[in-house]
């Protein structure tokens, strides 16, 4: 544009500066008073004009080209780019990327069910680390969720409560003193008639109890999620995925700060023992 510019400029001025330059030194030279500044155009012949139109035209026409340019390039929609350019996608890379699960679903379905269609240049890389990680967190989430939620039925702001579920069989206690709190804690074993034992500690004033350990034995006393006494290890294989821990009487999870065992007779679950965490 620059040099359309100068090309113009120098096809329009060069004449008039040579003819006005010209007439000033023969004005000097016979004495004759200076001419005035002519109009450009009242000395060109018709070969400088045309030159100059035809000048005046590229101008303009160069100009034109260039803002028709900028406004495709302005309406163009924007170009996603996932990787640097000259980097096509491993076959690896696609293929995991394609199995990102999601802790909203159980059993794990595909985040984006249309990753393993999408165009290989649009399909994110996502290292296998970083996959093994998130699946990770997301396994203990899962179980640490369920343990906490699990026994919907059993009572945890009152030790009077718990006691109230069942007829209690049989009780065991003990205090120990506390050496971080510097308080007594007891510890406290409820065994009741209908298959259910739950191990608390209660510490402090006003009492406060923590549950430590839930044995489930019987249908009595439901489970979160249908996983009680009675169902197929299959459901729970289902809801929790690959345990942690499995042989042939029994499939164990581990969450971040929870444990869940679940004890199998003929494919299916007979007991269930929650352990929770007391630091």
């Amino acid at each position: 544009m620059t040099a359309l510019l100068i090309v113009f400029a120098r096809t329009w001025l060069e004449p008039l500066f040579a003819h006005s330059w010209k007439r000033q030194m023969l004005a000097i030279k016979y004495g004759d008073p200076v001419p005035k500044q002519p109009w450009i155009v009242r000395y060109f012949d018709r070969f400088e004009a045309a030159r100059t139109i035809a000048t005046l035209v590229l101008v303009l026409a160069g100009l034109a080209l260039a803002a028709i340019g900028t406004a495709l390039e302005s309406a163009r929609p924007p170009q996603t780019t996932i990787r640097e350019a000259g980097t096509p996608p491993r076959d690896d890379q696609v293929a995991r990327s394609a199995t990102v699960r999601s802790p909203d679903v159980p059993g794990g379905r595909a985040e984006n069910q249309n990753a393993a269609t999408a165009p290989p240049h649009l399909v994110p890389h996502i290292p296998a680390s970083e996959i093994q990680l998130q699946s990770a967190l997301e396994h203990t989430a899962k179980v640490d969720r369920f343990v906490w939620d699990g026994t919907r039925f059993l009572p945890r702001d009152s030790v009077e409560r718990v006691r109230e579920l069942d007829r209690v069989v049989h009780e065991e206690s003990k205090t120990v003193q506390d050496p971080n709190a510097q308080l007594p804690v007891r510890y406290t074993t409820l065994k009741f008639e209908n298959g259910l034992e739950v191990s608390f500690r209660t510490f402090g004033t006003p009492i406060q109890m923590q549950l430590t350990r839930v044995t489930v034995s019987s249908t009595k006393w439901p489970l979160n999620q249908g996983l009680g006494v009675g169902a197929p290890l299959a459901r729970v294989r289902e809801v929790l995925g690959t345990p942690d821990e499995a042989s042939d009487q029994w499939i164990k999870y581990a969450g971040e700060t929870e444990k869940v065992a679940f004890f199998v007779k003929d494919g299916r679950v007979s007991s269930v023992v929650f352990s929770y965490y007391a630091d």
